[in-house]
């Protein structure tokens, strides 16, 4: 399996955990990103789970190594490397979060939770928010899914979005024929691009802000890239009208996996490539 993200990336690490369950091997193709604690985790649980990195200077690089990486399988082994696109999304990988938006609907019929007004997620390379998007429509929900963008505004937005969502439906469509066929307009999303700051994984003092404040009051573990600036915007929505018709919803998408035994396994940074270890400067 070939994929992309940051060197920090969740997604390469979690394919690499997940590849190595299969006996798959995985090559990660990162792009350099600002330096926090959850990015030397990410690498040495990468590396214990077997990932072979691969650093390049930036999007255009990783794009020529995948083509580097699928030619030199081809010449070798006589066959491609499944390639897997940055965050997992795919057709296949946005059905997660279709599933999610059911388990919503059916926490709101069992009566657990109201329907919620909005429903509060990042938006990076847009898998998450196209699954909430197709999944809410499917199930019925009137929930508006309000994406707060991360990354660059060319890779995300609603025209990325919606284009998956509509790709992951007709996939469903093709399995399953019954399926609705629902609206999926770029036009009808809305995404909120004031809380990037200066770009992915750079930290804002709204998010540093929202960090702290939900460690302090509920208990949540936030990390500056994702999850702290979709919690920075959902702050503000509520704040900006307390007496809403219904509560809003924030998704919670960091990762909630313990690699203590992954890091401690790993013999240290320098096992990494030379690039990769600056991290740990």
């Amino acid at each position: 399996v070939v994929t992309v993200g940051a060197a920090g990336s969740n997604h390469v690490r979690a394919t690499a955990l997940h590849g190595a369950d299969q006996g798959l091997k995985t090559i990660g193709i990162v792009v350099p990103q600002p330096a926090h604690g959850y990015v030397r985790r990410n690498l040495l649980a990468g590396w214990a789970a077997g990932c072979r990195f691969e650093p390049v200077d930036g999007n255009a690089d990783a794009v020529r190594s995948f083509v580097r990486l699928w030619a030199k399988s081809l010449r070798t082994e006589g066959r491609p490397p499944y390639v897997l696109w940055a965050g997992g999304s795919t057709a296949r990988g946005v059905l997660g979060y279709v599933e999610a938006a059911f388990e919503i609907d059916a926490q709101v019929k069992a009566g657990l939770m109201p329907e919620p007004e909005a429903i509060f997620v990042p938006v990076g390379s847009a898998g998450t928010m196209a699954g909430l998007v197709l999944g809410c429509r499917l199930a019925g929900l009137a929930s508006e899914t309000v994406g707060v963008r991360v990354y660059e505004r060319t890779m995300a937005n609603a025209w990325a979005v919606a284009w998956l969502a509509r790709r992951a439906l007709a996939l469903l469509r093709a399995l399953d024929p019954s399926v609705p066929s629902v609206s999926l307009s770029p036009r009808s999303l809305r995404i909120l691009h004031g809380y990037c700051g200066r770009g992915y994984a750079h930290s804002t003092e709204a998010g540093t802000a929202a960090i702290r404040r939900a460690r302090d009051l509920e208990g949540l573990e936030l990390e500056p890239t994702y999850s702290s600036k979709a919690m920075a915007a959902f702050s503000d929505y509520v704040s900006s009208a307390p007496r809403r018709r219904r509560p809003a919803l924030f998704i919670h998408t960091y990762n909630s996996a313990r690699l203590t035994s992954l890091v401690e396994n790993c013999p240290g940074p320098e096992v990494l490539p030379r690039p990769l270890q600056s991290y740990f400067d």
